[in-house]
């Protein structure tokens, strides 16, 4: 696994591919490449022609169901391999929503690797994994926000129901590793990662989380930069599509700070054929007035795939709407299905990564005339700022 530092490697043979399930997790890699002194595109759906250190794939399967998942990443196995990747990464949701088992064998079929070794937590972040169960900051994930997901809900602490109950050897850094299927490592801390990277080989498959990816980097010879304080922004729309309790309490803060945070109306909450042009009205005299607005649901979201499609899309919509009346120099996206039903609503298929602002918080342009920069992160994440009244005040 060792090669040259910095970026002596080379794109034309020694590119790094990595694939997403869904658009903040692609991010969150692209960052991490950034981190590391590396050039990053995130790519929706299909890869294309790169000419970057680091190319990252949404390949949009969070939300199928596992056949469906792995099917569509079987369809594009020839896309796949020709990027003429030296080093290939399946970036996994932190805590395994979606259809971790199906995509990481598919993949391993695809690339002709005898194993997977999933190392799914962040111990950054305190998401851990010890004695089979997953742990966020010394609570067990079940008893957490995440038991409310309104598409995923965790119920199981066990890393082995949270996958699906497949065949799967959950084991310690220290342990024999079986020659062929499915490893989970547990971990710790840093070192547990650091442990699991220098067991890969080539007959292995890497995946898992952000903690897992940096460390593989490192071990490339690729180290962590200082990182840069991000540039005040003139104007800044932000869409919240989390209905996470962290992020309804970060609202709440922005709120008392002052900011314009605009709910969804409730007629539109409820049913997906209601007019939004108040909604939209309100937003755009919010950027005129203070040059921020935050449009978000701003209420919990029972479980139920198709509404959390709906709103998602009810946000793509407005997006769209109030751009168009003012556009704005960054437009802010919380929440994987939120980001990717705005991007995808616009049209853009090609991300250029600026830089990363916080752990899972990324700066990203895409390759298109007069696009806002985008800031996207996952809902669980934290903000690392936020500008309130064009000033960058810290929550």
């Amino acid at each position: 696994m060792g090669g040259p530092s910095g970026r002596a490697q080379g794109t034309a043979n020694r590119m790094i591919l990595a694939i997403a399930d869904d658009l903040t997790g692609a991010a969150e890699i692209g960052g991490v490449a950034c981190r590391h002194g590396l050039s990053a595109e995130v790519h929706l759906d299909h890869p294309l022609v790169a000419s970057c250190d680091v190319m990252v794939m949404d390949a949009n399967t969070r939300s199928l169901s596992p056949a469906m998942a792995a099917s569509r990443l079987d369809a594009m196995a020839g896309e796949l391999r020709n990027p003429g990747a030296g080093v290939v990464f399946k970036k996994t949701d932190s805590v395994m929503r979606g259809n971790v088992a199906s995509e990481v064998t598919a993949l391993a079929r695809i690339f002709r690797k005898e194993r997977v070794l999933l190392v799914p937590c962040n111990p950054s972040l305190g998401r851990t994994i010890a004695d089979g169960e997953y742990w966020i900051e010394g609570r067990r994930i079940h008893q957490t926000d995440f038991r409310r997901d309104p598409e995923h809900p965790i119920l199981s602490c066990d890393v082995r129901r949270m996958l699906g109950d497949v065949p799967v050897h959950v084991l310690r850094p220290e342990a024999d590793l079986p020659s062929r299927g499915l490893i989970l490592g547990e971990a710790l801390d840093a070192e547990d990662i650091a442990c699991w990277v220098r067991r890969l080989d080539e007959r292995t498959l890497a995946a898992g989380a952000a903690d897992f990816f940096a460390a593989l980097l490192d071990r490339l010879g690729h180290r962590p930069l200082p990182r840069q304080p991000a540039s005040r922004p003139s104007s800044v729309l932000l869409i919240s599509g989390s209905a996470s309790e962290s992020s309804l309490r970060q609202q709440e803060q922005l709120r008392q700070a002052g900011a314009a945070v605009l709910a969804m109306p409730d007629p539109l909450y409820e049913k997906a054929d209601a007019g939004n042009e108040s909604w939209v009205a309100a937003v755009v005299c919010a950027l005129e007035t203070h040059r921020m607005a935050i449009a978000s649901i701003a209420r919990p979201v029972l479980p139920n795939q198709q509404r959390s499609a709906r709103l998602a899309e009810a946000l793509a919509h407005l997006a769209a709407q109030a751009l168009a009346r003012f556009p704005v120099a960054e437009m802010w996206l919380e929440g994987g299905a939120t980001a990717s039903a705005v991007i995808r609503h616009f049209g853009w298929r090609r991300l250029d990564v600026l830089a990363e602002m916080a752990p899972g918080a990324v700066r990203l342009r895409p390759r298109a005339d007069a696009a806002p920069v985008l800031v996207m992160k996952p809902g669980s994440y934290q903000w690392p700022y936020t500008p309130v009244s064009g000033i960058q005040s810290a929550l």
